[in-house]
């Protein structure tokens, strides 16, 4: 196939060579004459590329009483197509009148080819009806083309070309692929402690309290406010009634807001740690609730064996430190004694 190759390249070659010679002198100039009248055609070049442009004039030179009728545009050109022309302007030369149009010629066809005769009508006088011809002489032009020679155009594969590293580029993208999971990593930080209401650098929120310290402190505090002795019996026993419910949701872990006394008793019926104490819960919920709905009229002494049973309710059932062993009931005998004055009661839980 190779051989094949170079035996049309040389052929081309040779062809090439002998046509540039053929050629070589000054681009065509071409005349025909008839007495009264000669025409001329000439090109620019006679070797030219595919798709170059050509230049190609056609000068008729004629006394003043012959009238020339030339070609329309359309004129065949053979394998040529006009892509421009220009008609100018008649001047007198010698005492004989030159017509001269020049036209822009291309082909994208390879070879050698021939500008074919244009051919002109002409009569000898403005009077004479009958026309005669005249026309240009025939150019030959050689067009090559631009593609490579085919000699050696097949080639076996070029050995892979390994590229050196560098360890600069990669150290860089190293570090901010690095950079770039520290910035998500922070991200992440911040939107997780965003969702907890925290700074990102804000110390952790301490752990809550205890629900039996909570209790003794608010139980100590509707003690000091003496709300019954102030003839607020309804407010007494309602912030009696929510700091006991606010114990019983925080210790067993059920909504007791929002429950009623009933369903209080029931859910706490089968909890082993409230279980020995139902009898207190019961009571305690109910002197409260026939204070708070029933516009019971409360005496003072049921007001304080109330609150007394309910910080009895809350030390028994209260976790045990971690360094004592668990309460097994309310004081010493375990039945919500309320004889115990309240005020000496608070002075325990605040001592424990």
């Amino acid at each position: 196939m190779n051989r094949k190759l170079s035996i049309n390249a040389l052929k081309r070659n040779l062809l090439s060579a002998f046509m540039g010679l053929l050629y070589m002198p000054l681009a065509g100039l071409h005349a025909q004459q008839n007495g009264q009248i000669s025409v001329d055609s000439q090109v620019d070049k006679s070797t030219i590329n595919i798709g170059d442009l050509i230049s190609y004039r056609v000068m008729v030179t004629h006394s003043e009483d012959v009238q020339v009728m030339w070609p329309s545009l359309a004129s065949n050109l053979g394998a040529f197509e006009i892509r421009d022309y220009q008609v100018k302007e008649p001047r007198q030369q010698d005492g004989l009148i030159v017509e001269e149009t020049e036209y822009t010629i291309s082909t994208f066809d390879t070879g050698a080819y021939i500008i074919p005769p244009v051919i002109l009508e002409y009569a000898l006088s403005a009077s004479d009806s009958s026309l005669e011809q005249i026309q240009t002489e025939p150019l030959e032009i050689y067009v090559k083309s631009l593609l490579p020679s085919e000699e050696g155009d097949i080639r076996g594969l070029k050995p892979q070309v390994e590229l050196p590293r560098d360890w600069r580029i990669i150290a860089l993208y190293g570090a901010l692929g690095l950079l770039a999971l520290l910035i998500i990593a922070a991200l992440i930080w911040h939107f997780k402690f965003r969702k907890k209401g925290e700074s990102f650098f804000s110390k952790p929120a301490p752990p809550p309290r205890p629900p039996h310290e909570i209790a003794f402190e608010r139980l100590r505090a509707l003690e000091q406010a003496a709300l019954f002795e102030k003839g607020e019996v309804k407010t007494y026993y309602s912030e009696l009634s929510d700091i006991f419910r606010h114990y019983l949701a925080g210790i067993f872990g059920f909504d007791a807001m929002e429950k009623t006394t009933f369903e209080i008793v029931d859910h706490l019926a089968g909890k082993r740690q409230a279980h020995p104490h139902a009898t207190l819960l019961q009571e305690t919920l109910d002197i409260c609730d026939l204070a708070k709905f029933a516009k019971y009229q409360s005496s003072r002494e049921e007001s304080v064996a109330a609150m007394a049973k309910v910080y009895d309710y809350v030390k028994a059932t209260k976790p045990p430190p971690a360094t004592e062993e668990p309460a097994t009931g309310i004081a010493a005998a375990g039945n919500g004694d309320s004889s115990v004055p309240v005020q000496t009661k608070m002075q325990e839980a605040t001592t424990e």
